[in-house]
Parts: structure tokens; C-alpha cells; sequence
């Protein structure tokens, strides 16, 4: 029988692997919209305080879905749910980058809106992340306690 990657891989590297991949899906948007390759790190070095966060967070998420998936069969919902708000961020953010393409699709005045707002779709994406991690965390104790704390004793059960 196979075992799936999350068999196959630690916590700790698959908490590696995904703070590495969202920090690069992301580099390459900022990049892209841009147009620019040291834009993005111009970018990190002044918002670092949201970026860095937001993929670390990611990762975390990652390293717990890994660790939780080892015990029990869960939802990879939380994690794509948080990674995909961290890029969606970092994509909503640097739309205004886009104009020129966006301009064609007749949403420019959307895309400067996003960029006037980009703040608080920071923080938005903090929020859903750290409820993400929490909800993960919680996970994981749950399947990490011992058995016996988790069904009930007779003499607390009613009659």
C-alpha cells in the first residue's frame, strides 16, 4: 500500500516547503504585476510586518495539516483556505501594477481601490490566518491526547 505524501514527509519540512512555495507564488505575482524583480523585495522590505506573518503562518498551517493528517483524516480546507487568502492579498495588492491588462477588462477603478485598501486586506488575511492556525491547533491537541481522556468514565455519564 502507498503512502500519501503527508506519510512521507515531517512536519517540519512540509512547514518548510510551504512557507518556500507561498513566499515564491508570491514573489512571482509581485513580480509579474510589477514588472519588476527587485520591486517585490522593495515591497517585503516595507510591509514585512504583514508579508512575513502571512507566510510563516502559511507554513505553520502547513507543518500542523502534516502532523494532524499523520493521526487522522482531515480537510486540507483551512490550509488552502488561509494560504489562498495570503495570495489573494498579495494578488489584490499589486493589481494596481496590472492596469494597463486590467484597463481592458474594464475593472481598472476596481484594481485602485484594492491598492488604496491594501491595509486592511493585510490584515483581513491575518485575521483568517491566525483563526486558520487556531482551528488547526486545536485539531491537533484533540488527536494528541491519550484515549482514555477522550471517552467519557462511567461515573460521569447520567443515568
Amino acid at each position: 500500500m502507498r503512502k500519501s505524501l503527508g506519510h512521507r514527509i515531517a512536519p517540519v519540512g512540509a512547514a518548510t516547503l510551504g512557507t518556500a512555495a507561498l513566499g515564491l507564488i508570491l514573489y512571482a505575482i509581485q513580480a509579474l504585476g510589477m514588472q519588476s524583480f527587485r520591486g517585490p523585495i522593495d515591497f517585503f522590505l516595507e510591509r514585512w510586518y504583514f508579508e512575513l506573518p502571512l507566510v510563516l503562518g502559511f507554513g505553520v498551517q502547513i507543518g500542523l495539516f502534516v502532523a494532524i493528517r499523520r493521526h487522522a483524516r482531515v480537510s486540507l480546507a483551512v490550509p488552502a483556505a488561509t494560504g489562498g487568502s495570503s495570495t489573494a492579498t498579495m494578488v489584490a495588492c499589486c493589481l494596481h501594477n496590472f492596469v494597463p491588462l486590467i484597463t481592458l477588462l474594464g475593472i481598472g477603478g476596481f484594481a485602485t481601490s484594492l491598492a488604496y485598501y491594501q491595509d486592511y486586506l493585510f490584515v483581513a488575511s491575518l485575521v483568517a490566518m491566525l483563526v486558520g492556525t487556531g482551528v488547526l491547533w486545536k485539531h491537533y491537541r484533540m488527536i494528541r491526547r491519550p484515549s482514555h481522556l477522550l471517552t467519557p468514565s462511567p461515573s460521569t455519564l447520567c443515568h
